[in-house]
């Protein structure tokens, strides 16, 4: 069973969060290719085992949506190796717990002071500290709580003059606001509270726009027309790579894409200018099963 520390976790949150053109590192692909009918059967059983309720297990082997298991493999506070919910690992249930802040040190400190260093004169005089919350952490039922996961929501200066007062700067001291107080800008962390309400990337018909924060994490997905799409030799590796374990000869399997597109608005977020198309999963044909 692999394992991973908190860091690493958040490396794969942000990789699964922030998806921006050239600056940040895009964990949804744009689609090209030649569109088919959707399968009605996407088993994700076929990666991950499953436990007594149905409910996969594993690393996530992907960044895709509809991929990641609905327990993901964690290492909690304690030691323990056990498994975080999907929901919690997306930041669905965040405001749900409670929140608690802890002041910066170390390699913590020096990097939220390079996040920061565009908005102090001298950002080596200015104290840090990240707001954080537990997450339950359970066997592989997925019913027994054995272990706490510490999430982070993001990291924020003290008030100049008071490096005790917790009360933190809000997000557009990070990035610009538009007419509608909305922030917008590449985003400057993968911590959920501070990804701007809207994210530079660039549409189907190659127009620069922004994209809504909840279509980079995924949160209405399931609101837009999916579809599928032929794979890229690229992406066909890829594809293999992932079930490989799952096929005596994954070299003769068939794969397809499922995307779907969202909107791409101008500085506004009110005027649309172009659709982004977003990955949710490879999937092998059903033929092949």
């Amino acid at each position: 069973m692999k394992t991973f520390n908190k860091r690493k976790l958040w490396y794969v949150i942000g990789i699964v969060f922030i998806i921006l053109v050239s600056a940040i590192v895009i964990s949804f692909t744009v689609c090209n290719g030649k569109s088919k009918d959707i399968p009605s059967e996407i088993p994700n059983s076929d990666i991950y085992p499953t436990n007594s309720d149905g409910q996969t297990y594993g690393f996530a082997e992907t960044t895709a949506f509809d991929q990641i298991p609905d327990l993901i493999t964690a290492m909690g506070k304690n030691g323990t190796l056990a498994y975080m919910r999907k929901e919690d690992y997306l930041g669905q249930n965040r405001e749900n717990y409670e929140v608690y802040t802890v002041p910066l040190t170390g390699d913590e400190l020096e990097f939220a002071r390079e996040q920061y260093k565009d908005q102090y004169p001298d950002v080596t005089k200015i104290s840090f500290y990240k707001e954080c919350f537990d997450i339950p952490l359970f066997d592989e039922s997925g019913k027994k709580e054995v272990d706490k996961f510490v999430m982070e929501r993001g990291i924020y200066p003290y008030p100049e003059d008071n490096s005790n007062d917790s009360e933190r700067n809000e997000n557009d001291s990070l990035y610009q606001t538009n007419s509608n107080g909305q922030t917008y800008g590449y985003a400057e962390t993968t911590s959920y509270e501070q990804i701007p309400d809207l994210i530079p990337a660039m549409g189907k018909n190659h127009i620069d726009g922004y994209m809504l924060k909840e279509d980079l994490l995924g949160e209405h997905l399931d609101e837009y027309d999916a579809y599928t799409v032929e794979l890229t030799d690229d992406e066909l590796e890829a594809a293999r790579e992932q079930y490989s374990d799952q096929y005596d000869d994954v070299t003769t399997v068939d794969f397809y894409k499922k995307c779907v597109d969202v909107p791409l608005y101008d500085v506004s977020g009110e005027k649309e200018v172009d659709k982004f198309t977003v990955t949710i999963g490879y999937y092998p044909y059903p033929e092949n099963d």
